[in-house]
């Protein structure tokens, strides 16, 4: 069971990881950071949080905020076949806050985190996000009604 020494040791290590990538982070809390991951049309903006109780450390990234209400059938029709193609991670809806984002999850149930871990998670998560998000942006601020739309 990984105790708190091997959190905080895993949690030293995404820090050493962000500053190695000369990734800008900010330390949240003691088992949150949140970075800025620059990509070619805007910086996107990622949390890691590690649960030491259930062995997991979770990346988080919001998409889009304020996902209008007659977008929200074609929003989780794409996001359910976007997610058939994505090798690790999934975009998710929550349709109360109308927020999509991606989120990456990985457990290290008796082992620790390693660096190499770390940096897979960051270049899974910006790749996807960098390739799905225009055809996203599309969906949601097109003028035409989609397929399921009323």
């Amino acid at each position: 069971m990984l105790t708190a020494a091997g959190t905080k040791n895993s949690f030293s290590s995404l820090c050493s990881v962000l500053e190695r990538n000369s990734i800008d982070y900010e330390i949240c809390s003691n088992d949150c950071v949140k970075c800025s991951v620059y990509s070619r049309d805007r910086d996107i903006c990622m949390i890691f949080s590690i649960d030491s109780s259930k062995m997991l450390i979770t990346l988080w990234s919001a998409l889009y905020r304020n996902v209008p209400y007659d977008k929200t059938t074609d929003a989780a029709l794409a996001l359910c076949m976007i997610n058939h193609s994505i090798p690790d991670g999934e975009l998710c809806f929550d349709i109360s806050e109308h927020l999509i984002y991606y989120k990456l999850t990985s457990s290290f149930y008796n082992s620790g985190i390693s660096d190499s871990a770390f940096e897979y998670m960051l270049s899974s998560a910006a790749n996807t996000i960098e390739k799905y998000r225009p055809a996203i942006k599309n969906l949601l601020c097109s003028e035409l009604k989609g397929i399921f739309s009323e």
